[in-house]
């Protein structure tokens, strides 16, 4: 009797280490972080995934120290992340990204899929390196009385916004000149930079540039002189140029689709009534009119220790239902939708019947002509090489030749009394003084109590 009781104890004992070890394994899933909201996906996926009783914990990462979509993170350690196809070559070609069927990436058919999201994860063995979840491009965002709907190429939309409205970090409310952009970072500029040499040219994949091409940067300068030194080479945190595009500052700017979160909280939150947007138009007569667009993919890392249950997840992840209830206003205390552009049709669709914009948004991404914007293992190592030089090459001379004026801050409260025996020595060595000062908000930095506008910019 007392060998059963043992027997019976160390049975017992057995059992609930393996149930404690069952239920102690944790998946470790990295999401893409620059989205409005992504703590509404993190609550999403940890409801939906208990629902399914896998007795698999989550550890989902939120935090660009640790993830970052592939900028400056790597994916070890996760067994899911969602990255910036820019890396989905390189990825591949370290054998980190799983491969995955059909039914992995959409149990429910392939077709729910905008054509180039599908054609760019596709593997040269008809398996796919990703589940493709969120698309995005360069989308030109503006007031509908400028003319702006019927400009089909870059020098229509230059003729229309014209250069060097404004000086600062902002453009005037009235009469709403001036068009906002963030050209700020050396990936930022580099993808702005290929995607103008493909509209050029029209080489994809994207080859290898021999040298920096001045046609392409002579361009780009000329979108930076659209609007402000100081406005585009701002990082633009938080969607502040979409609010205050809402708030009927500027008569245009540049973001993706998501930037419409911030319009709206700019706006009351909600969608102005005198406003449009289409994919901003790189390229002029005769050149590719398809822009490039990215992507966030979805992988599975290889070197996991539970391959099937990663694949579980990152359908989950990738779902018309987990997508929908991520991207929704409908949870939300503002009302407000993430405005993301997405890879699935169905999501549109459901989406749509709430807010009407999806359905636009669902055929922008539906061009055909789109090419999914990625990197060759080549192209990847002459952009990043040397710590980032050929990135740092383009973007300064992208920036080199600006020919505006910038706005110059003082710590002087400014009066029509003082302004000019202040701001004419400011300026003194930034081509000198044009006669424009304000100390009004939002024009003039936390810091400052006021800003003179001078004819040149101090360019680093």
């Amino acid at each position: 009797m007392k060998r059963f009781i043992k027997y019976l104890v160390v049975v017992v004992f057995f059992f609930l280490a393996l149930t404690s070890s069952a239920s102690a394994e944790t998946l470790k899933v990295g999401l893409y972080p620059y989205v409005p909201r992504v703590e509404q996906f993190k609550d999403v996926l940890e409801a939906k995934w208990a629902a399914l009783n896998t007795g698999i914990d989550l550890d989902i990462i939120t935090n660009t120290a640790i993830w970052d979509g592939g900028y400056d993170t790597n994916p070890d350690g996760l067994d899911v992340f969602v990255f910036d196809a820019l890396f989905l070559n390189e990825y591949r070609d370290q054998k980190l990204l799983e491969p995955l069927t059909s039914n992995d990436i959409n149990p429910t058919g392939l077709g729910d899929f905008v054509p180039y999201a599908l054609n760019g994860v596709t593997n040269s063995d008809d398996t796919y390196a990703g589940i493709p979840m969120f698309g995005c491009t360069n989308v030109l965002f503006y007031k509908e009385d400028t003319g702006l709907g019927a400009a089909d190429t870059f020098d229509e939309v230059g003729d229309i916004l014209k250069t060097c409205q404004f000086t600062g970090r902002v453009p005037g409310e009235l009469p709403h000149d001036g068009m906002m952009l963030d050209i700020s970072g050396k990936t930022t500029n580099a993808s702005f930079y290929l995607a103008t040499q493909y509209a050029i040219d029209g080489q994809y994949p994207f080859p290898t540039p021999e040298k920096i091409d001045s046609k392409v940067t002579e361009r780009l300068r000329t979108l930076m002189e659209m609007s402000s030194y100081t406005n585009s080479t701002h990082y633009d945190l938080d969607y502040q140029n979409g609010k205050w595009f809402g708030q009927g500052y500027g008569n245009s700017f540049v973001g993706f689709t998501e930037a419409m979160w911030g319009v709206a909280k700019g706006n009351g939150d909600k969608l102005p009534t005198d406003f449009d947007f289409k994919p901003l138009p790189l390229w002029n007569a005769g050149e590719i009119t398809d822009p490039v667009f990215y992507a966030d993919v979805i992988g599975v890392n290889a070197k996991g220790e539970n391959i099937a249950h990663a694949k579980k997840l990152a359908a989950l992840l990738g779902s018309k239902d987990v997508v929908v209830a991520s991207s929704t206003g409908a949870t939300q205390p503002d009302g407000v939708p993430q405005y993301l552009l997405l890879t699935l049709n169905s999501a549109y669709d459901e989406l749509a019947t709430t807010y009407p914009v999806y359905e636009k948004m669902k055929t922008i991404a539906n061009n055909p002509g789109i090419k999914m914007f990625t990197l060759s293992h080549e192209l990847y190592a002459w952009l990043t090489d040397n710590d980032q030089q050929k990135e740092k090459e383009i973007r300064n001379s992208i920036r080199a030749g600006f020919s505006c004026g910038c706005d110059q801050a003082t710590e002087t409260p400014l009066t029509t009394t003082n302004a000019s025996t202040v701001c004419t020595p400011l300026c003194e060595t930034q081509g000198g003084w044009n006669g424009q000062w304000t100390s009004a908000s939002p024009y003039v930095p936390a810091e400052a109590k006021g800003v003179c506008g001078c004819n040149a910019c101090v360019i680093p």
